[in-house]
């Protein structure tokens, strides 16, 4: 009979991927309370916002895509 006691189920460790970071609440005030003020500035002058997606096709980023000794450098790829 196996000895249960031993074993341990697995846990994987919380990190961030590269690139990215956890933002606190006392941050998340600070940053919003600035882009509130920029914005009114902006919309005071006749600007509008607007809102880009997070995700670009490949062939849109063309030759900003990394070189090929570096292919995964800081682009991740979706099957569409």
């Amino acid at each position: 009979m196996p000895d249960d006691t031993k074993t341990e189920a697995f846990r994987p460790e919380a990190r961030a991927p590269r690139g990215f970071a956890d933002k606190r609440a006392r941050n998340l005030r600070a940053e919003r309370a600035i882009l509130e003020a920029v914005s009114k500035v902006y919309e005071r002058h006749g600007f509008e916002a607007l809102d880009t997606g997070a995700f670009e096709y490949a062939d849109a980023l063309g030759k900003f895509l990394p070189d090929s000794d570096r292919p995964n450098e800081g682009v991740f790829a979706l099957q569409d």
